[in-house]
């Protein structure tokens, strides 16, 4: 569970790091400005976001940095709270307590932490979003939620996305993140039409079910991609994250190469859906993760290996000493 823990919070900060200089960035852009296939972290080109923020090759984003918070909350606490997540994620973006600037956060999450800043009800602050902000930063919630049983599981992983967001598709989106990185740790692989069961969100499920078919059909990724739209909405992010994983039985470098390489005409929300990619096949095979060399070159990356074992220590009921 040690190796499991490290290498699903690294491996989305890896898969992260890998897309950030190519989200949101028309293929044709793409195509003009970087070696293919792109192997190795890459500064940004201009017309991506993390551009003006001063982003360099091997960094991460707001994503990776709300995971960061949220973990380090979970492992301090001892707890998964609506509380907890909804103070770490204050923390990171009014009071840098990552010793870091957001870097530029989804304004959704902003506005529902900004909400709970007034009123201090975590319960009451979510935003009506489908965006996909809950499915990013819930690894870690899984992880200390995966020794519950499935019932109270669901629950915690959706009281903990509703923090930020209430839409029923970004819900969902948390929902079947949360649900594969518990089932790495159960080592069982689960067949995708099951992700699905229970899901109140109608283009989630439908759009599961475009990814089944494509799959069956040997859809290429960059048709799947235009099928399912370039935007940030969970029902386009985490699908598209889940035919690359799936086409690549949940190889690590190989699902994460898959998503990278994927075109489409006005971009995609390349360092979320790598984000995912990342830190569910790095759940999968931690030590794929552990051998990668994209791992010497990701920024941060002890700081973030030691906040990932702090957690595991707590999961564990094991002293930081």
């Amino acid at each position: 569970m040690r190796d499991l823990t490290v290498s699903c919070l690294v491996g989305g900060a890896i898969g992260d790091a890998l897309g950030m200089p190519i989200e949101r960035v028309a293929a044709s852009v793409i195509e003009s400005n970087f070696a293919r296939p792109i192997r190795s972290f890459q500064p940004p080109v201009e017309q991506a976001p993390c551009f003006r923020y001063g982003l360099s090759a091997g960094m991460y984003t707001d994503d990776t940095q709300a995971v960061r918070a949220t973990a380090i909350a979970i492992a301090e606490h001892k707890c998964a709270s609506p509380n907890i997540i909804a103070n770490a994620l204050s923390g990171w973006l009014f009071e840098e307590s990552l010793g870091q600037k957001p870097r530029y956060p989804g304004q959704t999450t902003w506005e529902a932490i900004n909400i709970y800043r007034q009123g201090h009800n975590p319960l009451t602050c979510g935003i009506e979003s489908d965006s996909c902000g809950a499915a990013i930063r819930i690894s870690p919630v899984a992880l200390w939620l995966c020794r519950e049983k499935w019932d109270l599981f669901e629950k915690g992983i959706e009281a903990a996305a509703r923090v930020t967001h209430t839409g029923d598709g970004a819900v969902a989106g948390a929902m079947i993140v949360a649900r594969l990185v518990r089932s790495a740790g159960e080592r069982s692989t689960p067949a995708l039409g099951e992700l699905s069961d229970g899901c109140k969100s109608r283009r989630m499920a439908r759009a599961i079910t475009s990814v089944k078919i494509a799959l069956h059909d040997g859809r290429s990724r960059n048709d799947m991609a235009e099928e399912l739209g370039g935007g940030t909405k969970a029902y386009e992010v985490v699908p598209l994250a889940l035919f690359h994983l799936y086409a690549n039985k949940f190889g690590f470098e190989q699902s994460l190469y898959s998503a990278i390489d994927t075109r489409h005409p006005s971009g995609l929300d390349m360092d979320s859906i790598a984000g995912i990619v990342g830190a569910v096949a790095g759940a999968f095979n931690p030590q794929a993760v552990l051998e990668s060399t994209l791992l010497t070159e990701l920024h941060d990356r002890d700081t973030i290996i030691r906040e990932a074992v702090e957690l595991y220590k707590a999961l564990n009921g094991l002293t930081s000493k």
